[in-house]
């Protein structure tokens, strides 16, 4: 079921809302989505350490809601 934003109809289930991709997932998802191309061993091991650092500064468990409609 798609979330369409309106409130249920009597005797329908609730809505879930898509659970929203932390810095970490996404970080996950360019690395996987990246890694098909060629990445030389030190541009993913320095593009690793960016992202981990903006983990660090974003909060890994952030939500991130933009993150998620970027990617579809």
């Amino acid at each position: 079921m798609e979330p369409t934003g309106r409130p249920p109809i009597i005797g329908e289930a609730p809505q879930v809302a898509p659970q929203q991709p932390s810095p970490k997932e996404v970080g996950e998802l360019y690395c996987a989505f990246k890694a098909k191309s060629d990445w030389a061993n030190k541009t993913a091991t320095d593009v690793r350490l960016v992202l981990s650092l903006a983990e660090e500064a974003i909060g890994a468990s952030q939500p991130m809601p933009s993150a998620r409609k970027i990617a579809e």
